[in-house]
């Protein structure tokens, strides 16, 4: 399932598949208790919760490694997320942008050139915090973190062979926006989809696909 189409012009969360993954999740919650309620949660964060050994696993990327080598004091490592051999996950990536009113776009374009150098992916990779986007960097970074947590590190080399990149539309965050305030009330008062997402709230999202 997911939110959006591959081209970002349909909603697909109202897809069989969707509502099916999200019923996993609500039945994790409500039911089996396999993840925390937002009372549990409280003021912490899971990843907090994770730290403090009251979660058995963490669903995060690999910026929380820094923070993971420094606080926690038990054996951990990572694994893939669990996906359907028929369908690729969805990847996110970070990079740099140059604003088209920037006075100093020759600066600008030498300076993000600089970023994505080798050397500076290296000294961004050596952190722990990313995984490069540069293949003569990420290979680096295997050997670099044979040394330390976490050992299975190289899933996330292995999870691109898998996975395409997350559907963006022009007014995404607002879709993205809408959809985490409803769906709130599937998850934490255990309402069913088809209550909360009814033809009005989903006339209301598809009008930020146009």
């Amino acid at each position: 399932g997911g939110l959006l189409n591959d081209s970002a012009t349909e909603l697909r969360i109202t897809d069989e598949k969707s509502i099916e993954a999200i019923n996993i999740y609500k039945a994790m919650l409500n039911i089996d208790n396999s993840m925390p309620t937002k009372a549990q949660i409280g003021s912490m964060t899971t990843a907090q919760m994770f730290i403090n050994g009251k979660l058995a696993m963490y669903l995060g990327g690999r910026w929380m490694i820094p923070k993971f080598r420094e606080t926690i004091n038990f054996d951990w490592d990572v694994m893939e997320f669990p996906y359907n051999n028929k369908d690729k996950l969805y990847i996110d990536a970070s990079g740099w942008a140059i604003s088209k009113n920037s006075k100093n776009k020759n600066e600008a374009i030498k300076f993000i050139n600089y970023l994505s150098s080798k050397e500076s992916s290296k000294k961004f990779m050596e952190t722990g915090l990313i995984f490069p986007a540069r293949l003569d960097t990420s290979t680096l970074l295997l050997e670099n973190d044979k040394t330390q947590k976490p050992k299975n590190t190289i899933v996330f080399s292995n999870l691109i062979k898998h996975s395409k990149p997350t559907p963006i539309s022009k007014n995404y965050n607002t879709i993205n926006d809408i959809v985490n305030e409803k769906i709130k009330s599937v998850f934490n008062q255990n309402y069913d989809f088809e209550t909360v997402f009814d033809k009005k709230t989903i006339t209301k999202i598809e009008r930020q696909l146009k």
